[in-house]
């Protein structure tokens, strides 16, 4: 086994471990999750011009138990909505001011390279 052997394997290890603790978040959070309906409180249009087309991102209002909250970050929301618009909002029961936010795409993309790195170290 040569030296780019073992750097792959360790590229595919942390790839995995990557993946790993996301899909572990993931499935921790999920029980918590609950969704409710809020509105577009507002738009941002710097994240807009710099997200890819038809995106857009602003921040949403939403009531948990008779409390209104604000989203502290932005959030992707439909590309035709405006001030007012209704969306769903998935937040933790446990941290209601905390929206949600869940991608498969990254945790593929490490699950990809990880195999991609195992592969080729072992061909190597």
């Amino acid at each position: 086994m040569n030296s780019i052997s073992v750097l792959l394997y360790i590229v595919a290890l942390l790839a995995l471990a990557y993946t790993a603790g996301h899909l572990f978040g993931f499935f921790i959070k999920h029980g918590r999750l609950t969704a409710t309906e809020g509105t577009v409180y507002s738009i941002s249009l710097n994240s807009t011009k710099k997200a890819k087309a038809h995106t857009k991102w602003g921040k949403v209002q939403y009531k948990v138990k008779g409390k209104t909250y604000i989203s502290q970050d932005l959030v992707q929301i439909p590309d035709t909505a405006e001030i007012g618009t209704k969306v769903t909002v998935r937040y933790d029961t446990e941290f209601p001011e905390k929206i949600y936010k869940f991608s498969w795409l990254p945790i593929i993309i490490a699950l990809a390279l990880a195999v991609v790195c195992a592969v080729v170290g072992t061909v190597l």
